[in-house]
């Protein structure tokens, strides 16, 4: 009799954990099978390893057969794939390795020692990306994407610039801005350009930049980033939810909360996906290492529609800011003194460096990509990469824009000049481009005056952070 007793009360207690278990474990396998099969075909922004290849960049052969000199060449990349910026449920299990870097991975560390010696870089900068995916930093996954974008980049460059190991101090400029994951991308990058030959990487300059928009660069010091007063301003003003309808808000608000509430670890850390960009950079984390999406015994697993939903509400809001006059002059006064340092100034062209790479962040493309007015309607993947080609020809210069492989030179409102199939911006055309509508934008000819120099620096807002 009392066994029998027993045997109900344990049994009480361990048939709904039980339950529990079968329900979490069903939902886990069924997930994963339904959700890889979608994602296999929506991996735009995760940019696998074997989805990057050039496309209109190898068109640069046939303007120089037309006679155009391809004397400079700019490549502003965003870092590879990265752990997720928040912590997740099952991050501890998501796997983020990649057989391809495994035989390079004692070359790696010697080039990271090489770096390493003198160096005033945190030791973070040079711990190689293990197995695991760890949050915030570069993994090997990001190690391969950008090894076989600098293979590809070096290929199709190096020789018609007159590019070899032993002038590298001379003509070839890297800057990146101060997170691991950057740096370290920059290094992969000139890995997969450089090859075997790490002794070159010893006479590459390579300069760390706090600002993300890579302020600073050229006398501008005092207006980076938060430190100029009208972006403060403007920000502060700018509420995106006037942008959309009330029902679009209430659709908003209550997908972050059922998706933050399962990804999150616990209630309390749910409160940090507080926004579309951080659920969507919680997902991404399972999307782009092939892992199902995560489930909860209280509020259930995350749907493929809440994902869809996710991506949709993204691009609508993205749109609706790129539309607003205010975040077109939030993005000009952050990526003004960039363009000012690449294009606006004569000793960028009478100077001997002919390679320029900037290791950067989606935030900094995005701006990018808003000031020439190319919206896409998309977050720029990992690995991205924005291209400037400059040419010369007759002592005049002209620039070709490439992104992620497509040729946006014509998304331009300028004039050109056609070169077989091909559209080139003569350069004082580009700068009366850029200083026109700088003007129209902020309704100031100069910088300074547009930014207010009677303010003072502040540190990144959480809407920066959130896209880093």
């Amino acid at each position: 009799m009392e066994y029998g007793r027993i045997f109900w009360f344990f049994a009480v207690l361990f048939i709904p954990f039980i339950s529990i278990v079968t329900y979490l474990i069903w939902h886990e396998f069924d997930n994963k099978d339904h959700v890889l099969t979608l994602w296999k075909d929506s991996t735009n922004y995760c940019n696998p390893v074997e989805h990057i290849r050039l496309k209109d960049e190898t068109y640069v052969d046939q303007l120089v057969q037309s006679g155009y000199e391809l004397s400079k060449v700019i490549v502003i990349l965003r870092h590879g794939d990265r752990g997720p910026l928040r912590q997740l449920k099952r991050l501890n299990s998501l796997y983020c390795d990649d057989q391809n870097v495994k035989d390079l991975l004692n070359r790696f560390r010697e080039l990271f020692q090489h770096y390493q010696i003198g160096s005033s870089l945190p030791s973070e900068y040079f711990k190689l990306p293990d197995k695991k995916c760890r949050r915030k930093r570069l993994t090997r996954v990001g190690l391969s994407q950008q090894v076989k974008l600098g293979q590809m980049i070096g290929q199709l460059y190096w020789d018609k610039l007159g590019l070899y190991t032993e002038n590298l101090n001379r003509f070839v400029n890297v800057t990146t801005t101060n997170y691991s994951r950057t740096f370290q991308s920059a290094l992969a990058f000139l890995f997969g350009m450089l090859g075997s030959d790490i002794a070159a990487f010893n006479s590459t300059i390579l300069k760390v930049i706090k600002d993300p928009y890579f302020c600073g660069i050229d006398g501008f010091q005092q207006y980076c980033m938060g430190s100029c007063t009208q972006i403060s301003k403007i920000t502060t003003q700018l509420d995106w939810r006037l942008l959309l309808t009330q029902q679009e808000q209430k659709e908003i608000q209550i997908l972050i909360k059922k998706v933050g509430q399962i990804i999150a670890t616990d209630l309390t850390q749910a409160e940090q996906f507080n926004s579309l960009m951080s659920i969507f950079d919680g997902v991404s984390a399972y999307q782009c290492h092939d892992e199902a999406l995560p489930c909860d015994p209280v509020f259930g697993c995350v749907t493929l529609e809440q994902v869809r939903n996710v991506t949709e509400l993204l691009c609508l809001q993205g749109t609706r800011l790129y539309q607003s006059s205010s975040y077109q002059q939030i993005c000009w006064l952050k990526i003004y003194p960039f363009l000012h340092y690449l294009f606006l100034q004569s000793n960028v062209f009478n100077s001997e460096t002919k390679f320029h790479i900037f290791a950067a962040h989606d935030i900094t493309l995005e701006s990018l990509k808003t000031v020439l007015r190319l919206d896409d309607c998309s977050i720029p993947p990992y690995s991205s990469r924005f291209i400037f080609e400059i040419y010369k020809k007759q002592m005049k210069n002209y620039i070709r824009l490439i992104y992620n492989g497509q040729d946006v030179t014509s998304f331009l409102t300028v004039k050109f000049k056609s070169i077989l199939d091909f559209k080139l911006i003569p350069f004082e055309q580009f700068e009366f481009f850029l200083r026109q509508k700088f003007k129209s934008v902020t309704g100031y000819n100069d910088y300074r005056d547009a930014c207010d120099h009677e303010s003072k620096h502040r540190d990144l807002d959480n809407n920066d952070l959130d896209r880093l």
